[in-house]
């Protein structure tokens, strides 16, 4: 993996594979995402909510649930197929090939 070091003295260890997927260059977008996350969920939202009756979520919550089983059933089998030689051992060191089957396995990310 290759090593940077920012300004900060952060240093992140970079796979060159994934460097320009979303949100892979710096953890520094996570954090921000994070942090806004937690300031709308414990200040906005509540305020915003106060003078309104809750509302009712119930088919969409099924409905996403149900999209989630099957999208983790589909990446369960496809990590399960191209990855079989890769579970039979106990200890796996990170490869940095460009073959198909790792590729692959990336992509599911």
């Amino acid at each position: 993996m290759a090593r940077t070091c920012t300004l900060t003295k952060v240093c992140v260890f970079v796979d060159p594979r994934v460097a320009d997927y979303f949100m892979m260059s710096s953890p520094w977008a996570s954090l921000v995402i994070c942090v806004l996350y937690v300031i709308v969920v414990q200040w906005a939202l509540p305020r915003f909510m106060d003078s309104r009756k809750p509302l009712e979520f119930r088919p969409v919550i099924v409905a996403y649930n149900f999209a989630m089983v099957v999208l983790s059933g589909y990446i369960f089998v496809e990590v399960c197929k191209h990855s079989f030689d890769y579970l039979l051992k106990l200890c796996m060191f990170i490869r940095l090939g460009y073959n198909e089957t790792q590729l692959c396995l990336l992509s599911l990310c």
